[in-house]
């Protein structure tokens, strides 16, 4: 596989730009003006693969962040909800909050886990090492 480095043509980013929108290599080339079989030649490319990464992720960056903003008005949802609702509402809403909270919970454990068990195997390796030095 020989490394592609050269910039995307204009035809090229129509294309992609089509391609993260709609997922359509048809569509793509329709909007490109090329066959769908050219752009998945170009989709074959190195180029091509590493922009769609970087740009795919940018959007998925720009929906983590539309999400996290949104959270807060969600909770604000939940809670008038468990106040508001029909007793029925009030339970759905009070369990959501509650499964969210314990898996909040479990995902800042996992995380405190995995930095005490990086520590645990630095400092193993750091003992290791001296013994092997003064052994």
């Amino acid at each position: 596989m020989s490394a592609d480095v050269r910039p995307l043509n204009p035809a090229q980013v129509r294309a992609l730009s089509s391609l993260l929108e709609n997922g359509s290599p048809k569509r793509a080339g329709t909007s490109a003006g090329v066959s769908e079989r050219t752009v998945r030649r170009w989709s074959e490319s190195e180029a091509f693969r590493a922009e769609y990464r970087r740009r795919a992720q940018s959007l998925a960056d720009d929906a983590h962040v539309d999400l996290l903003a949104a959270s807060a008005q969600a909770v604000q949802c939940l809670r008038a909800a468990m106040t508001n609702g029909t007793p029925a509402t009030k339970v759905r809403a009070a369990r959501a909050v509650l499964e969210l909270a314990a898996r909040l919970s479990d995902e800042d454990l996992a995380v405190r886990l995995a930095e005490l068990e990086r520590r645990e195997a630095q400092r193993w390796t750091e003992g290791t090492s001296r013994l092997v030095s003064t052994g």
